[in-house]
């Protein structure tokens, strides 16, 4: 009931001590036979005597405790062993080995299975390439390949599994990843592609390079995780998977602006379907179960990244999101077809898509997205051009609700008969950040106001456009009196200029055009400081732009200027343009009669 006093508890406390301490025995003389039975005297709770019903209980609790304490002796004895163990081990391997042997297995079995999952009809797309290998028989000898370039960089790859398409067919695209660098996926024809991981032994499934971002892919596991509404963006989600415990993959439908985030069991697979409007990504920068404390300790000790590091869900900086409006009549879709075909224009950006108000398939599978409006338009105003403003203004406000803009630096309107070379694109924007302004940054390419072919906007300032564009017109039309009559890329130059007031960089090496004073014979395409020129409204003059773009680049122009020159594209079979890489190509030429066949260096 109440406090013990006198030194019967005192007692009762020092054989506690005495245990602990490893000094306690029954029958030491620091405590006698009856010492139970005294304490109960003392306290008048028990009869006196030795053969009383307390003294038993208590006899009894006494070999009890005999009992525990051989069982904490024995546990004891193995904890010495152990430790004694450890200390000889660890002065042979050492603490890093010795704390993470442990972990290390696990870790490297999940990297190793999403090292060897082959994405069939997917190209991967990287900032960087190195040259491609021919003769390479199989996916797995794609890999191989990559692995043995480790060391130049090569991260990722892509197989040309199709059949007799030159430059094309058993070539291994090796690709360069940088550290944090994630590859971009895109659904392709006749392509494996996958990644280079090759760990050293002790990386944790952390480091793993890239897990891509897959547009135009729903990935299905066995069991969902959770449904979450009103997400705005691919990388959100991303993000949401990454701080979810137990997500394992993620998949993003742009219409309903919901995020999924899916369970991937011990084994599993995700199951890629194709499905446009859904963006989806392994969740590999998040484990199933969330690390220790001293799985902490461990990863900061054998890596210079910690528990808590992810991989990033945007693409890696200078980045560039290109998209083209297509009219599904005239000579549009067949020139955006050669172009996905031969892996030209903006089908070589990290990412791409094609707008158009009716539903549309190229032969690799891609989708258009769909607009709802009319493409049909006047031609007037004071510089007698296309009045899109209204149909543009539908389009920049439907790329805002895709989103995919989000996951990438730049984004790059191409006008389809404009041939553009995105690593020329790269090159000039090394100067800048994407993101030194919150408006965002936006390029003009002409003395005369951007010019609608080639738009180069920093992912801040789509945002600011879109968000003011009420706000532009509200001003215009009070400074015009009414409609102002100008095209869609005078209103967005006038309108982040001098009303949303978006930093403005001129930069007239991103193009070449005729209606921007441009230099005699700019048509040749042999200008290498130019990032695009326009217009070629037909395959065979814009296969000839590129041909001639890609001797001035390697140094032949002079001698095929003296040789077969003018002939170079003149048929539609005279160029065999390279195919299954995102990477602008460096080209050889050899000049035969009357065409030059060019292939990969």
């Amino acid at each position: 009931g109440g406090p013990r006093v006198g030194g019967a508890s005192r007692g009762r406390g020092a054989v506690w001590e005495a245990m602990v301490q490893g000094r306690y025995a029954p029958m030491s003389p620091e405590w006698p036979e009856d010492a139970d039975a005294r304490e109960l005297e003392a306290l008048g709770g028990a009869e006196a005597g030795p053969a009383s019903r307390a003294v038993q209980a208590l006899e009894s609790r006494s070999t009890r405790l005999q009992r525990t304490y051989r069982r904490q002796a024995l546990v004891a004895s193995l904890l010495v062993s152990a430790l004694l163990t450890a200390s000889a081990l660890w002065g042979k391997v050492g603490p890093v080995a010795l704390l993470g042997s442990r972990l290390r297995a696990p870790a490297e079995g999940k990297a190793q299975r999403y090292c060897t999952q082959n994405d069939e009809g997917m190209d991967y797309s990287t900032r960087d390439a190195l040259p491609g290998v021919q003769g390479v028989l199989s996916a797995e000898d794609c890999r191989e390949r990559c692995l043995a370039a480790a060391s130049r960089g090569c991260g990722a790859w892509t197989w040309g599994q199709a059949a007799g398409i030159p430059g094309f067919s058993n070539v291994c695209f090796l690709k360069k990843l940088a550290q944090g660098e994630q590859p971009v996926a895109r659904p392709k024809r006749g392509v494996v592609s996958g990644l280079a991981c090759s760990m050293a032994p002790a990386r944790s499934a952390l480091l793993v390079k890239g897990c891509p971002v897959k547009d135009g892919v729903d990935l299905w596991t066995r069991k969902a995780l959770r449904t979450l509404k009103d997400v705005s963006s691919a990388r959100d989600c991303s993000a949401a998977c990454a701080t979810a415990t137990g997500c394992g993959a993620w998949s993003w439908a742009r219409q309903f602006q919901t995020c999924y985030l899916k369970h991937v069991q011990e084994g599993e697979a995700p199951k890629e379907v194709h499905k446009p409007g859904v963006v989806s990504g392994h969740g590999c920068d998040s484990e199933p179960n969330p690390p220790s404390d001293q799985e902490a300790v461990t990863m900061a000790r054998t890596t210079t990244m910690t528990a808590t590091t992810t991989l990033p869900t945007t693409a890696p900086p200078g980045t560039l999101w290109c998209f083209a409006l297509m009219l599904p009549f005239g000579y549009e879709p067949k020139l955006l077809e050669m172009q996905m075909n031969y892996g030209q224009s903006l089908f070589t950006c990290d990412g791409y898509d094609v707008y158009s108000n009716r539903s549309w398939v190229f032969g690799n599978g891609q989708m258009v997205r769909i607009v709802n409006i009319s493409l049909k338009c006047e031609f007037g105003g004071e510089f007698g051009t296309a009045l899109n403003t209204p149909i543009f203004k539908a389009i920049w406000k439907q790329v805002v609700r895709d989103g995919t803009f989000q996951l990438y630096d730049w984004t790059v309107k191409v006008d389809p008969d404009c041939v553009f070379f995105p690593n020329r694109l790269r090159t000039i924007l090394q100067k800048y950040d994407a993101i030194q302004s919150k408006r965002g940054v936006y390029l003009n390419n002409c003395r005369f106001g951007m010019h609608g072919p080639l738009e180069v906007f920093s992912r801040a300032a789509i945002q600011t456009l879109v968000d003011g564009w009420e706000e532009c017109e509200a001003h215009f039309n009070k400074v015009c009196s009414g409609n102002c009559w100008w095209g869609e890329d005078m209103f967005a130059d006038q309108c982040m200029q001098k009303v949303l007031h978006v930093p403005r960089k001129n930069e007239y090496d991103l193009l070449t055009e005729d209606h921007c004073d441009a230099p005699k014979d700019w048509q040749n395409c042999y200008d290498t400081s130019k990032a695009a020129f326009h217009p070629f409204k037909n395959r065979t003059s814009y296969k000839h732009c590129v041909a001639n773009a890609s001797d001035a680049e390697a140094g032949r122009v002079g001698a095929l200027a003296a040789g077969t020159g003018s002939s170079i594209a003149s048929s539609d079979e005279g160029i065999a343009f390279e195919t299954g890489s995102f990477n602008d190509i460096v080209y050889n030429a050899v000049s035969t009669a009357n065409q030059v066949t060019l292939f990969k260096k």
